[in-house]
């Protein structure tokens, strides 16, 4: 490109020089600006008029930052004289350029002449448009209707489904097509039309669609390229996926029981688990007198919790077993619990008994009588008591409470004054609990006391803690007493068995030693016989030595007679002869000289030797009998 630009300058410039001051007979002519759109491919026109009275032919040649842009149709031509033709100049720049950029057009004649025709190509931003996001919105089936969001990330709650419309304006005056594409979703959203075209100032819209959504953030891109242009047009989104319906309804209990007319409250707890918060409805089904009260419906903050009493008042006459449903709503989701209720009419949820004797006596004493109270019902009751009757009758305490299927004691007093008339009284003991009252009725007479049995009750009376004493002393002496003669006799037993062991066990003893002196006394006997056997072996033995040695000696005897001190000295010579042998081999000649000198040097050791030599002869003759001689005192 750059060469071609070179040689095309040094063309011009060659031109210049040789047809310098000559008047050209062409003419080329178009506006010196153009006004185009990048990457749009326009086409504008340039007149070349030839002024010549004859046939002329003409190169047409571009330069300048614009030429690589630019094509020219055609190239070559040829005008007859004195006509004009239009040149079509097509622009194609990249879509990334805007601004000025200029174009030189050179048209070389075939008699060398040339003109040019230098023009500015200004770019402008054709192919603006604008992309805007919408309010998100649920999937309903309805048309989509855009209203511009104020910004670009979007709460929406878990599991939804929703679109957000985009709206895409073209603000050009002219149509243009467009290409769509949505990155980084997860594949948790999809991006409709990818492809669409838009008329001249008009909008359209675009469909972001997300469903089945799980908690988290979802970061993505729209992105819009044009067709004409490439302008790329991005915005990028956020979608804040919230556990929006996530509530519950807890209660600290799940059933009850209760009588008619008594209130009871169930503490209910409303945790809102979500990320956002809540408007929560309350309702109780399956039980009219269970009731919210004047708590109906209330906000909840987002991951906070919510305490409310319910208040449970069945009617005395109700009776049952009701399942109570404790419903939270809103207008999406719904929570609930049970509270299984069992309600027993009042007349029987309080059911009491008072236990008490039907007549007493009393001889103006102090008296003091343990009135019983059972409650029958299934509940824990307190009793108001009271007694009707003459003042000096009382009870106490003056009230108690007595768990369900348990009874409860109280004292009856009676403390008549010595004036009280005597006669039979009518007195009724009192119970009052939950708006009903039991009663218990009795006789008492009231009189004076036989003397004696008095006194024999004041004797009683005033000894009954040494009588007291006394039984308990003999009933600690009957329990102590039958252990302590169980524990005699098992000594007594225990005795018996160790004399009868300690006699066993001395029998065993005297028959083991019997059998120890026993085995002594045989042990002692084989003894005897080994030593006998031993010294008769021994004895034995010596007579078989001395019969050997006595062999031996006859035969060494024998021995000698046959070898003889002759004999050993015929072999000493035998010896000495073949050792003088021997010299005489070894040396040869000169032997006798030798011999004498040999002789005369070495005559000591031969007369060692020879001493040696007889006595070694007599170790052999005499040795053997010399020694038995010297041992003979030792063995014997």
């Amino acid at each position: 490109m750059k060469a071609a630009k070179l040689s095309l300058m040094v063309l011009i410039l060659a031109l210049a020089v040789s047809l310098a001051g000559a008047q050209s007979d062409f003419k080329l002519s178009s506006g010196t600006e153009v006004s185009l759109c990048p990457c749009s491919n326009q086409e504008y026109n340039v007149l070349l008029q030839n002024l010549n009275p004859v046939q002329q032919s003409y190169d047409i040649r571009t330069s300048g930052a614009a030429a690589g842009w630019v094509t020219i149709e055609p190239a070559v031509l040829t005008l007859e004289a004195n006509t004009a033709a239009y040149i079509k100049v097509t622009v194609n720049s990249p879509c990334n350029i805007e601004g000025p950029s200029d174009l030189n057009i050179f048209a070389v004649a075939s008699t060398g002449e040339y003109q040019y025709l230098t023009q500015s190509l200004d770019f402008l931003a054709c192919y603006d448009y604008s992309l805007s996001l919408g309010k998100p919105q649920e999937i309903t089936g309805a048309a989509v209707e855009f209203e511009e969001s104020p910004g670009t990330s979007f709460d929406v709650c878990e599991g939804s489904s929703i679109i957000i419309p985009i709206l895409v304006e073209n603000r050009e005056n002219f149509g243009n097509s467009y290409t769509s594409s949505l990155s980084e979703s997860k594949g948790m959203a999809s991006l409709s039309p990818e492809k669409f075209d838009l008329a001249a100032n008009s909008r359209g819209l675009m469909v972001l669609k997300a469903d089945a959504l799980s908690r988290g953030n979802y970061p993505m891109s729209v992105r819009l390229v044009s067709g004409l242009g490439q302008v790329i047009r991005q915005s990028n989104l956020t979608l804040n996926v919230q556990n929006c319906y996530d509530f519950s309804l807890e209660t600290d209990k799940s059933s009850l029981e209760m009588c008619g007319g008594d209130k009871e409250q169930v503490s209910v707890a409303v945790k809102n688990n979500g990320d956002i918060a809540q408007n929560i409805v309350l309702s109780a089904q399956n039980a009219d007198f269970v009731s919210f009260g004047n708590i109906s419906s209330f906000t909840i903050a987002a991951s906070s919790e919510r305490k409310i009493n319910l208040a449970v008042s069945p009617k005395p006459e109700d009776s049952g077993q009701f399942k109570a449903v404790l419903l939270a709503s809103n207008e999406n989701i719904n929570s609930s619990a049970p509270l299984s209720i069992q309600v027993t009419g009042r007349n029987a949820c309080y059911s009491s008994e008072v236990d008490f004797y039907s007549s007493l006596a009393n001889h103006y004493t102090h008296e003091v009588y343990p009135v019983t109270i059972k409650n029958n019902g299934i509940a824990k009751s307190g009793y108001n008591l009271s007694v009707q009757g003459p003042e000096w009758v009382s009870v106490s305490p003056g009230s108690i409470e007595v768990n369900m299927g348990k009874e409860g004691i109280f004292n009856l007093l009676i403390s008549p004054p010595e004036d009280a008339e005597q006669k039979t009284y009518e007195i009724t003991i009192n119970a009052k609990t939950h708006g009903e009252t039991y009663s218990k009725s009795f006789s008492l007479e009231l009189k004076q006391e036989n003397p004696i049995l008095k006194r024999i009750k004041s004797a009683l009376n005033y000894y009954q803690y040494y009588i007291y004493a006394a039984v308990a002393m003999l009933f600690l002496i009957a329990v102590l007493w039958m252990p302590a003669k169980r524990r005699i006799q098992k000594a007594k037993e225990q005795y018996a068995l160790y004399k009868e062991r300690a006699e066993r066990q001395r029998q065993r003893e005297e028959e083991r030693r019997a059998r120890e002196e026993q085995r002594r006394i045989e042990r002692e006997e084989a003894r005897r016989k080994r030593e006998e056997e031993k010294r008769k072996k021994a004895e034995q033995k010596a007579k078989e030595q001395e019969r050997k040695k006595a062999r031996l000696e006859k035969k060494a005897e024998k021995r000698l007679k046959k070898f003889s001190a002759k004999d050993h000295f015929i072999a000493a010579g035998i010896l000495v002869l073949i050792a003088a042998f021997a010299l005489l081999f070894s040396y040869g000649k000169g032997i006798v000289s030798y011999a004498k000198n040999f002789i005369l040097l070495y005559q000591l050791y031969f007369v060692a030797g020879i001493v040696i030599l007889a006595l070694l002869l007599i170790v052999i003759r005499f040795g053997k009998p010399f020694l038995d001689f010297l041992m003979e005192d030792d063995r014997k």
